[in-house]
C-alpha cells in the first residue's frame, strides 16, 4: 500500500512539472521588439535578431545609422535607428506584411493598452479610393497607419520609438 501511495505522490510531481513547461509562453516578434525598445541595448537586439545585413549612415540624419535586418523566417525585416555617438537605439520600424487582418490581431494584441486612433485627410490625387487610419499607443511608443478599404487592414510599417 505504502509504494502504491508513493507512486501516486511521484506521478503527481511529475505531472505538475510537466504541466509547468507546458504553459511557458514563447515570446512573440512584438515581444522582442519591446524588449529591445525598453533597454535600447544593441547587445539584446543582436541577441533576438543576429547581426544586421547592413549599417549604413542614416540619409534622414546623420547623427543615426541605420541598421537592416532582412526578414528570416523566425522574424520580418527590420529597420533600426541608432545614435551613432551613444549607440543606443532610437527608433525601429518593423515591417509588417501579413496575410490575415492585422488591425485586428493587433487590437486583440495590444488590448490593454489606450489606442488612439485619428482617419487622416483623404487625398484627392490618386485613382483609388483609401481610407487612411493613424493608430498611436502611446505607452508602447507604437504608430502604424492602415488603410480601411483594404480587406486585411495591413499596415506596411509599424513604427517604435
Amino acid at each position: 500500500m505504502n509504494r502504491l501511495i508513493q507512486f501516486f505522490i511521484i506521478l503527481s510531481i511529475a505531472g505538475c512539472t510537466f504541466s509547468k513547461t507546458k504553459d511557458v509562453k514563447s515570446i512573440d516578434i512584438f515581444d522582442k521588439i519591446l524588449l529591445v525598445m525598453k533597454s535600447r541595448n544593441l547587445a539584446d537586439l543582436e541577441t533576438y535578431f543576429g547581426k544586421p545585413k547592413t549599417i549604413e549612415l542614416s540619409s534622414g540624419d546623420t547623427a543615426f545609422d541605420d541598421y537592416y535586418f532582412q526578414k528570416t523566417k523566425e522574424n520580418p525585416s527590420l529597420n533600426v535607428f541608432v545614435n551613432r555617438k551613444t549607440k543606443s537605439i532610437y527608433s525601429l520600424s518593423l515591417n509588417y506584411g501579413v496575410k490575415f487582418d492585422a488591425y485586428a490581431y493587433l487590437k486583440k494584441r495590444f488590448k490593454d493598452y489606450k489606442w488612439i486612433e485619428t482617419e487622416l485627410p483623404i487625398r484627392t490625387d490618386l485613382d483609388y479610393a483609401e481610407e487612411i487610419h493613424r493608430v498611436e499607443i502611446p505607452e508602447l511608443g507604437i504608430t502604424f497607419e492602415y488603410d480601411n478599404q483594404d480587406p486585411l487592414r495591413r499596415p506596411q510599417s509599424i513604427f517604435f520609438k
